[in-house]
């Protein structure tokens, strides 16, 4: 049965481009399959990344894409098995687990947190486990997060004309005919360019807020935070605008010391904890989409340089 497993796991690993790198199985959870990318050390920081959903990670790990980027860091990925939505004390107990297989395989215990897309809203049952442990925040099994990052990655969508209430996004629907099923649904709006690219759909997850209730409301924790985190975002995302992140961005750490060490009027500075970055002509860079946050040939030099730089210089603790 073990020898089946892995088998089973090794058919559905991620499927990156050949030039690409390999993901390798590492361990399941009831919920969870765990893969590592590329090579692995034990002196490096890991960088968790959870499920997309919307999209099948694979462009994640084209070249010049986000995962090149993190060449210095340990990559692992988290992929649901199921789509289908479960409770988020499951869904906090499940992340943690899984967290504990990546600690054995790297044999470290220096981790980021990384949401992509509109999976990463995921990530918010889990970080309400976390308490503060020096310079990192602890889970309940010694998992250590430093620090958390959202690219593209919806959070709050309690507002008028959100994804979630708007009839034009088939939520929970399976997307991957990429329209050419006439009948079926359709993201008719998506540029094919971000298709010929490589951008294979999948489903527009449930949300795990609800839209009348907003997530600190339901994650009031998010107040208690005393870890960095970016918010990264497109001027013209559809899927993920500013609206779903400021609600968390606006009071992430405000009842710990991070609130005391945030630049409130330079928020793009990469050693800010709280950093707010858009992908925007105002920043001097292109105006960005949802996918061309993953998919732009620009990205690398434009976005994924500074969540890098962020994640090696955001600052951690009150200095003297």
């Amino acid at each position: 049965m073990l020898v089946a497993a892995v088998q089973r796991l090794e058919a559905e690993a991620p499927n990156f481009s050949e030039s690409g790198p390999r993901a390798n199985p590492v361990g399941q959870t009831e919920t969870l399959e765990v893969y590592s990318v590329g090579t692995i050390k034990a002196d490096r920081s890991s960088i968790i990344l959870l499920d997309p959903i919307l999209f099948a990670p694979g462009i994640l790990g084209r070249e010049d894409g986000l995962i090149q980027s993190f060449e210095d860091h340990n990559v692992y990925i988290l992929m649901w098995k199921n789509h289908s939505p479960i409770q988020t004390t499951v869904m906090g107990t499940e992340i943690e687990k899984a967290i504990s297989l990546v600690r054995t395989d790297c044999e470290c215990n220096q981790f980021v947190a990384g949401g992509v897309s509109l999976g990463g809203q995921r990530w918010l049952p889990y970080l309400g486990r976390l308490e503060p442990s020096g310079e990192a925040m602890q889970d309940p099994r010694g998992n250590r997060i430093y620090s958390v990052f959202f690219l593209g990655s919806g959070l709050d969508y309690a507002y008028p004309g959100s994804l979630y209430r708007s009839p034009s996004f088939p939520v929970g629907e399976d997307l991957s005919n990429q329209c050419l099923n006439l009948t079926g649904p359709c993201l008719g709006f998506i540029d094919t360019r971000h298709i010929k690219a490589g951008l294979q759909l999948r489903t527009i997850p449930e949300s795990v807020v609800p839209d009348d209730l907003g997530a600190v409301r339901m994650f009031p924790s998010i107040r208690e935070m005393s870890i960095p985190v970016a918010f990264i975002f497109g001027k013209i995302d559809g899927f993920s605008p500013e609206e779903t992140l400021y609600p968390v961005f606006s009071v992430w750490g405000e009842k710990t010391y991070l609130q005391k060490l945030r630049k409130q009027f330079s928020p793009y500075d990469t050693d800010n904890p709280v950093l707010w970055l858009e992908g925007s002509e105002a920043n001097r860079i292109h105006d960005y989409d949802h996918f061309d946050l993953f998919l732009h040939p620009d990205a690398e030099d434009e976005i994924y340089e500074e969540l890098v730089d962020w994640i090696e210089d955001a600052k951690r603790k009150p200095t003297d």
